[in-house]
């Protein structure tokens, strides 16, 4: 319970750091993916071993669109574990269990180098 399923398994954009700025290199990664059937409170976790290795740290993860008509998506804010949390029309967390796996989730992930 808690993991998501990558429809679309993370994707470098173009070449590797194409972007410098301050002597750090980024990189820009696309992926897609579904909620978890029973999210957990908290978020629903990123599955790190489907997650680019070797471009660098993780700095930022960009949900596009964040919402769904119905729910709010967000990070958590975590680089280390990071986790999509699930909101209501109220903006209150969706409780542990609840069934969002209808619900595709676009993001961009930004790794740092230097």
């Amino acid at each position: 319970m808690g993991n998501v399923t990558f429809t679309q398994l993370p994707q470098v954009a173009g070449r590797q750091a194409p972007v410098s700025y301050g002597a750090k290199r980024r990189t820009f990664v696309y992926a897609k993916f579904t909620m978890n059937s029973a999210y957990a409170t908290g978020g629903d976790t990123l599955d790190s071993a489907s997650l680019p290795t070797n471009i660098g740290s993780l700095k930022a993860v960009f949900i596009t669109p964040n919402h769904d008509g119905t729910r709010t998506f967000t990070w958590d804010g975590s680089t280390s574990t990071p986790k999509i949390k699930a909101f209501d029309a109220f903006a209150t967390e969706e409780g542990a269990g609840t069934d969002v796996s209808g619900t595709t989730i676009h993001v961009i992930l930004v790794y740092e180098q230097g």
